[in-house]
């Protein structure tokens, strides 16, 4: 399990992910980026699930031409089917994806990808407004993920709702404006 938190506004796209990982049936939890970006073209991706087959997708976009985000989904479609045999026989690709960036249009944006365990896509959201994972129960969180502050209150809530060490570490926060990104690490959750 990861926390992640995406706030898409007018003026900016905001992702934030804890940075504890667990290994399959391995060791305790450890330290992992699970925010990877694309600076030449203004994205940032966050990951929940197989971070070795994210590093993978992540190389084979970054490798190549600049990607514009309103064709993520043909390129991020096009880098699972590339990495599929580039990665261990037997690994699952499930993952989920979350892509941040500014349209075209000069509008922030962000996309969801759901992806099998054959690394097929599943589910995609083309429009994602805001995310708040893990979240539980019927109440609204007290505060959006509108400042560094209430991003650490959430993640700190959020992770009080999952069992102990599968989330934590770090919050990693990335912001997208027209032309500009920032990733900031806000320091421990817990």
């Amino acid at each position: 399990m990861s926390l992640l938190q995406v706030q898409v506004t007018p003026g900016r796209a905001l992702l934030a992910v804890d940075t504890i990982g667990e290994h399959c049936g391995g060791p305790g939890p450890f330290e992992v980026a699970k925010t990877l970006v694309l600076p030449g073209s203004n994205i940032a991706l966050a990951s929940r699930g197989n971070f070795l087959a994210a590093r993978v997708v992540w190389s084979l976009l970054s490798a190549g031409q600049t990607v514009e985000f309103d064709d993520m989904d043909a390129q991020l479609r096009a880098a699972l089917a590339a990495g599929r045999p580039l990665l261990p026989a037997g690994l699952s690709m499930a993952l989920e994806i979350v892509a941040a960036g500014v349209t075209r249009a000069g509008q922030p944006a962000a996309k969801l990808w759901t992806v099998a365990a054959d690394g097929q896509v599943d589910r995609h959201v083309p429009d994602v407004g805001n995310i708040l994972a893990p979240w539980s129960g019927d109440d609204a969180p007290p505060v959006a993920p509108d400042s560094d502050a209430h991003c650490l209150q959430l993640a700190r809530l959020q992770a009080r709702q999952v069992r102990p060490g599968a989330v934590g570490g770090r919050l990693i926060v990335t912001t997208i404006e027209r032309g500009t990104m920032t990733v900031r690490d806000l320091g421990a959750i817990l």
